[in-house]
């Protein structure tokens, strides 16, 4: 998005403020750092005493917020004055919280409803909490879907679970069959372009 877009993640509100474009990571970033509001006494008393290992170690007596920031250390403990904990999710099947800002969040809802295609790439569709919200703001007509894995039949899972759970896929699929990819996200865009520009500039009544 940088090379191509022109667009420069300087800050979170970045991710939401073009006009044209949004970057939602639900599941937080390798970047993104919680704020650490309070801790062990140590903490406050004794910052220099402190690395990223034995933030890891504390975690249960630290009071991580929800204040999000972008953070440029690695291995990721301290930006500026502030202590940070990594803002990422451990990738389980049946995630049941985002970690995003909650400014993203809201900007993603306020979107959905004027979603005309979904193309997922590499994904299960096994998160009900991310399923239920996008049943629930879709608008209320079929939705054309193209679904890439690295199998097909990778692809057919990723279709019946999301069929299941989102009734606007499941709708359109008697009429429009779901375009299955199992070229992986290189094989779609150096073999397969012109499927996906069809695919792109496809018209839904």
């Amino acid at each position: 998005m940088t090379q191509v877009l022109r667009i420069e993640f300087l800050d979170l509100s970045r991710y939401i403020s073009s006009p044209n474009y949004a970057l939602i990571k639900l599941h937080g970033s390798i970047n993104w750092g919680r704020e650490i509001s309070n801790g062990p006494a140590a903490l406050m008393t004794a910052p220099h005493t402190y690395n990223h290992q034995r933030l890891i170690d504390e975690v249960q007596q630290l009071d991580i917020s929800d204040q999000y920031r972008l953070v440029n250390n690695c291995p990721m403990w301290r930006e500026d004055s502030c202590f940070v904990f990594p803002a990422i999710a451990i990738p389980l099947e049946n995630k049941d919280a985002f970690v995003c800002p909650s400014t993203h969040e809201d900007h993603l809802r306020k979107l959905i409803p004027n979603v005309d295609k979904i193309i997922t790439v590499g994904w299960r569709a096994m998160e009900t909490k991310f399923l239920s919200l996008l049943t629930g703001a879709l608008p209320h007509r079929g939705v054309p879907t193209m679904i890439v894995s690295g199998s097909h039949d990778g692809a057919k899972e990723t279709h019946v679970n999301l069929a299941r759970c989102v009734r606007q896929v499941a709708e359109l699929g008697y009429l429009l069959p779901p375009t299955l990819l199992d070229s992986g996200f290189s094989g779609l865009i150096l073999r397969e372009r012109d499927k996906l520009n069809q695919f792109l500039r496809l018209k839904i009544k």
